[in-house]
């Protein structure tokens, strides 16, 4: 039996249409969901929507979607930097409820589940970190030191924007990538499939779908995204921003 895991949509309502759509043709029963639903793209509104009309079996706080409970009211951004987090920030509160905001900010930052006896830690970043990613650039030593307490026999995250799949100590890493923000040189969405079969091995799938890049970028630009710009070439190369 299926389950699928996406992460960091981030606003793009596009991507994740095309992925969800690319889900149902795939014998999925659960999906989990990983954080990063909202802010940094041009509808966080209907991602949010979209993603609670699925009803995940998990859904996890990102780190920007910490960011409701982090940034305090009249905060002042010092560096260039700071000032485009902000801007993206206020963009997705503005067109988000009260109601959604107080959702995701009372998301757990990470979840155990047991999917046919396969217990699955759900992670934004890493075990025990939101910010603190795992891809193919963590080395084998960070990797070690970041299961060490771990019980669980699957590692799922995002964060990174890169998919990587990977084993250390006898665990499995899942890095499910991006769906609305890739950042591993490929434009199309990813997310991750796991194939658990009682008795057997799990099998680990990423699964990468085009979508239309032009109609979200003609949103960004309709709906006066910050940085309108740089997020459109992030999302034609496939590179962060």
């Amino acid at each position: 039996m299926k389950i699928a895991a996406i992460a960091d949509v981030h606003g793009n309502s596009v991507a994740l249409k095309s992925v969800l759509e690319d889900l149902k043709g795939r014998a999925i029963s659960q999906l989990i969901v990983l954080g990063d639903i909202v802010i940094r793209g041009p509808e966080p509104g209907l991602a949010f929507q979209m993603i609670q009309d699925v009803k995940p079996l998990c859904w996890l706080k990102g780190n920007t979607d910490m960011w409701f409970e982090e940034i305090a009211e009249g905060w002042q951004p010092k560096t260039a930097m700071e000032h485009g987090l902000f801007e993206y920030y206020l963009f997705a509160k503005q067109r988000l409820s009260e109601d959604e905001i107080t959702f995701l900010t009372c998301l757990p930052t990470e979840q155990s589940i047991n999917f046919l006896g396969m217990d699955i830690l759900c992670v934004h970043g890493s075990p025990g970190s939101v910010v603190k990613g795992i891809d193919r650039h963590t080395s084998v030593h960070d990797l070690e030191l970041m299961v060490e307490n771990v019980s669980q026999s699957i590692i799922l995250s995002g964060h990174t924007h890169v998919p990587f799949i990977g084993t250390v100590n006898g665990k499995s890493i899942f890095n499910v990538g991006s769906v609305g923000l890739p950042a591993d040189g490929s434009n199309l969405a990813a997310y991750g499939v796991i194939d658990i079969c009682p008795g057997g091995a799990p099998e680990f799938e990423i699964v990468r779908v085009s979508y239309p890049i032009n109609e979200i970028i003609k949103v960004a630009k309709d709906q006066d995204f910050p940085n309108t710009d740089s997020y459109e070439q992030s999302l034609i190369n496939g590179l962060p921003g």
